[in-house]
């Protein structure tokens, strides 16, 4: 019996989730050649690990307020839709399109001294930027995450628990 309350505690403990950092979420509109930076939010979560990036793309760096970069990356613009369609004759066409307006979002990490985000375009040439002055400093929190088998586990071993000690 006290290996299955040793298990059912691992498991609660097990269902702690701590998120790592912070993290800025941009939605970024493009329409013919303009970036323009539109809603932002500060939240918890992870952001891409960017190992891979193009050879000649937008640029984004995260400033403090002395300028130094915090972090960069570059990344290409998601202008470009792939069509496929079929034929009468069942044959497989297909196509790319290249788009003249589109939304996207891109996820960077915040850093307690982050005061600016400044979006560059392939030419080096600033076209776009984000002040991260108006944002208070969140702090990392631990997320506590319990699925519903695991407690139901619990409360069932604390009811047979309870009720082989009553007959005791």
């Amino acid at each position: 019996m006290k290996k299955i309350l040793l298990l059912a505690i691992l498991l609660l403990f097990a269902s702690f989730t701590y998120a790592q950092s912070n993290v800025v979420v941009i939605n970024v509109h493009y329409d013919r050649g303009i970036l323009e930076i539109g809603e932002h939010q500060i939240q918890i979560g992870n952001y891409p690990d960017r190992k891979v990036q193009p050879d000649n793309g937008c640029r984004l760096d995260v400033l403090s307020d002395t300028e130094q970069v915090l972090y960069s990356f570059e990344f290409l613009l998601p202008i470009y839709r792939f069509e496929d369609s079929v034929n009468f004759d069942l044959s497989l066409i297909g196509s790319v399109q290249k788009l003249s307006e589109t939304d996207f979002a891109l996820i960077v990490p915040y850093f307690e001294d982050s005061q600016k985000i400044v979006i560059y375009n392939p030419d080096g040439f600033e076209v776009s930027s984000l002040s991260l002055e108006e944002f208070f400093s969140p702090t990392v929190k631990t997320v506590l995450f319990f699925s519903i088998p695991i407690i139901l586990v619990l409360v069932g071993l604390f009811i047979l628990l309870w009720l082989k000690k009553k007959k005791v």
